[in-house]
C-alpha cells in the first residue's frame, strides 16, 4: 500500500533531520527571511545590530491559541527559558483561536498575544488597530488535504467542491482563500465552506458530503494520520517559499510597547533560544509535547515536526517585508481596498526592538 502524505513532503521513514528544514543553525544564529538572528554572550543581534535586553523581573499575562499544541513555547516554559530571561509568563485561560488571543489583549487581559499574521491584518482591516506586532514567533504549517474519490489533481479544479473547516475562526480559510483564488478559483462562490469537528471529519469522507479538509497542525496532521487511506495532500504551506514565512505573530498594545519596549526584546530572544532548543533537541521536544496532548503519540509528534519548517524568528525589516506581502495576498480577498501603500502601511503596524 502506498502512504499517502502532504504534497512535497518526503515519505513518512526518511531521514531527513528536523535542522535541516528551512534554517540552517550555525554558531548560534538562525537565518531568516531577510536577516540573521544570534543570541551571543546574552545579546540578541539581529542584521549587526544588538537589540537592547535587561534582567529586570517582569510578570506578564500571555494569550496563545491552543499554547499546549506548540513545541517552541512549551519549550520556553518548561526548560526555564522565560525564568532564565527573568520572565514570570502566564497562559490565559480558553484561548483557542487566534482572534481569542486578540480579544484578551484588546480586553486588558493580556499585555502580549500571539496569533496568525493573517488573522492580525484582518483583524486591523475591521478597524482594531492598536497592537504592534514586534516578532514572528512561528513558521506556516498549513495543510490541504483532498479526498482520494473526488479525483482532485490540482488546486484550480477545486471549483465546486467543499472544503472542511477544523476551526472556523483560524487563519486557515484566509490562507487557502488566497490559494484558490491565485488559481482562478472564486472562494466565495465557487467553494462551500463547511465548519467541523475533527470527530466528524471520518465519516464525512467516506460519505462524500466534503471533498477536502483545510486545517494547520497539530490538527491537520492528525486528520491525515486518521484517515490516510482516505486522503492525499493537495497543498501545504512547508514547502516553497511559504515555508520561509512566519505564521504566528507576537504583538504587544501600542501603549505597552511605549512603555516597556524591551519587553519586546527579551520575548523575542526567548523564543529565538526555545526554538534552536527545539531544533537541538527534536526527541526532549516531542516528550514535552506528547505529555500535554491525549490525541497523539510521541510517534505521530515526532513525524510531524520532521514535516515542518525549523522554528525561526522574524524581525524589523524581515517581519515587515512578510506582512507586506500578506497584505498584497489579502487584498486578491478585497481586504484593505482603499489601501495603496503596504509597506507604510507594515512600518504602522510593526515595530522595531529597541537597540543599544
Amino acid at each position: 500500500m502506498t502512504t499517502t502524505r502532504p504534497e512535497g513532503d518526503p515519505p513518512a521513514g526518511s531521514k531527513r533531520p528536523l535542522a535541516s528544514r528551512r534554517a540552517l543553525m550555525l554558531g548560534g544564529g538562525a537565518v531568516v527571511a531577510g536577516g540573521v538572528v544570534s543570541l551571543t554572550a546574552g545579546h540578541l543581534v539581529h542584521n549587526h545590530r544588538r537589540a537592547v535586553l535587561d534582567d529586570r523581573p517582569r510578570q506578564i499575562a500571555l494569550a496563545w491559541p491552543n499554547p499546549e499544541l506548540d513545541p517552541v513555547l512549551t519549550a520556553a516554559l518548561q526548560k526555564d527559558i522565560f525564568a532564565a530571561h527573568n520572565l514570570d509568563v502566564s497562559l490565559i485561560d480558553s484561548v483557542g483561536s487566534g482572534r481569542q488571543a486578540i480579544d484578551a489583549l484588546r480586553d486588558g487581559r493580556a499585555v502580549v498575544a500571539a496569533a496568525p499574521v493573517l488573522t492580525w491584518l484582518q483583524t486591523f482591516a475591521g478597524g482594531v488597530q492598536d497592537a504592534r506586532l514586534f516578532c514572528g514567533a512561528r513558521p506556516c504549517t498549513f495543510r490541504l488535504l483532498v479526498r482520494k474519490a473526488a479525483g482532485i489533481p490540482r488546486v484550480d479544479q477545486m471549483k465546486g467542491h467543499s472544503i472542511a473547516i477544523l476551526r472556523e475562526n483560524s487563519a486557515d480559510r484566509l490562507f487557502f482563500s488566497i490559494m484558490l483564488k491565485r488559481k482562478g478559483v472564486d472562494p466565495a462562490a465557487q467553494i462551500t465552506w463547511r465548519p467541523m469537528g475533527l470527530d466528524d471529519v471520518g465519516a464525512a469522507l467516506q460519505d462524500g458530503s466534503i471533498d477536502a479538509v483545510a486545517g494547520h497542525d497539530p490538527i491537520i496532521w492528525e486528520v491525515l494520520q486518521r484517515y490516510r487511506p482516505l486522503v492525499n495532500g493537495l497543498f501545504n504551506s512547508v514547502d516553497g517559499n511559504y515555508g520561509q514565512r512566519t505564521n504566528m505573530a507576537l504583538a504587544m498594545s501600542a501603549q505597552s510597547f511605549a512603555e516597556d519596549p524591551v519587553l519586546a526584546s527579551v520575548l523575542a530572544a526567548s523564543f529565538h533560544e526555545a526554538g534552536k532548543w527545539v531544533v537541538r533537541n527534536p526527541q526532549e521536544a516531542v516528550t514535552l509535547l506528547a505529555d500535554h496532548t491525549q490525541t497523539l503519540g510521541a510517534a505521530t509528534l515526532r513525524e510531524m515536526l520532521l514535516h515542518e519548517p525549523a522554528p525561526t524568528i522574524a524581525l524589523g525589516h524581515a517581519l515587515r517585508v512578510q506582512v507586506e506581502q500578506y497584505i498584497d495576498e489579502l487584498k486578491l480577498l478585497d481586504m484593505f481596498p482603499t489601501l495603496e501603500n503596504a509597506t507604510s502601511y507594515a512600518h504602522r503596524i510593526c515595530v522595531d526592538l529597541p537597540t543599544e
